[in-house]
């Protein structure tokens, strides 16, 4: 909400160039001044609202991961995974039919597969967590041999960036590109 007094000096300049009298009798250089300062300061709030949206996104992807990670009942079933080398437990044969069945809360975009993997000592489980939050993405991948590793979290970071948040907002057409949700 801008502030009372800055709205009131904003409408004295839009009605000063409707041809009405202003109240202002300030040379039209030092209005562009101001006005090309409160379209600066209009262009940042909009970018740090943006910013505030991406990085609420961004703490729910990672407050998916975090109840993933916490979630002992998940973990337990991945244990099952250990030795089914041909993949015969409820849990490798259907990881969410597994996860209903027995009551264990995956959050919503998250999807489980299982698969094998020829290795020099015979066959083995892996798991492929995939999740899915916003724009945000990531890969976690359990096999018995290497445990858990996971890729590098993909998502909308260049807005994030340390370029993104000190930009130059009087610097003419400043813009950054927030992809949409």
């Amino acid at each position: 909400m801008a502030h009372p007094h800055l709205l009131h000096f904003t409408q004295m300049l839009h009605r000063e160039g409707s041809g009405k009298e202003g109240l202002l009798s300030l040379q039209e250089e030092q209005l562009d001044w101001v006005r090309e300062g409160i379209a600066g300061h209009e262009r940042r709030i909009a970018q740090l609202r943006a910013g505030i949206r991406l990085a609420e996104e961004e703490i729910g992807f990672h407050e998916v991961l975090l109840d993933l990670g916490r979630n002992h009942r998940l973990i337990e079933a991945i244990g099952e995974l250990y030795d089914d080398t041909d993949l015969t437990s409820r849990f490798a044969r259907d990881p969410h039919g597994y996860c209903r069945e027995e009551d264990i809360s995956l959050p919503e975009g998250v999807t489980l597969t299982v698969s094998t993997v020829d290795r020099k000592e015979g066959r083995s489980a892996r798991l492929a967590i995939d999740v899915r939050y916003g724009l945000w993405a990531m890969e976690i991948v359990w096999d018995p041999e290497t445990g858990f590793s996971a890729s590098p979290a993909m998502g909308p970071a260049e807005a994030l960036s340390p370029r993104f948040m000190s930009i130059d907002l009087y610097a003419e057409g400043t813009s950054i590109h927030v992809p949409s949700a």
